[in-house]
């Protein structure tokens, strides 16, 4: 059975997005991850999670 993940308010912080996604042992195979929005803004990182 399919986990479906949600996360929004990333803004640019990819570390931490990788962080929660290994904590969560986040499986693009078995989950369905959608990214709600602000990806970017304020973070450090935020070419890099786009």
């Amino acid at each position: 059975m399919k986990r479906t993940i949600m996360i929004s308010d990333i803004h640019g912080c990819i570390d931490q997005l990788n962080q929660m996604l290994h904590l969560i042992k986040y499986n693009s195979i078995d989950d369905q991850l959608f990214l709600l929005g602000d990806y970017v803004d304020r973070g450090p990182n935020s070419k890099a999670v786009v």
